[in-house]
């Protein structure tokens, strides 16, 4: 009897509790700014993201120098 109990809460754990903890968790969600960085005299950018994630899109920070400019990247999951 025990044993039934415990496969029919092992069905219903797999069935219903684990795919929308799966699902909740969307790409977008997981997408961040990166810090202002001072991308140098000829703007080269590069991958500030982590490991793992690229840039779609580069703002200019509101924290600019006298003589030089900050921005952050946009960063996504790669595919």
């Amino acid at each position: 009897m025990k044993a039934v109990l415990f496969c029919l809460l092992l069905v219903f754990g797999v069935t219903f509790l684990i795919p929308t903890a799966l699902a909740s968790d969307s790409e977008e969600d997981r997408c961040y700014w990166t810090a202002c960085y001072y991308a140098g005299e000829y703007n080269r950018h590069g991958n500030q993201c982590r490991f793992g994630y690229t840039h779609d899109n580069i703002e200019k920070c509101d924290k600019n120098g006298d003589w030089y400019t900050y921005y952050s990247q946009h960063c996504c999951p790669v595919h």
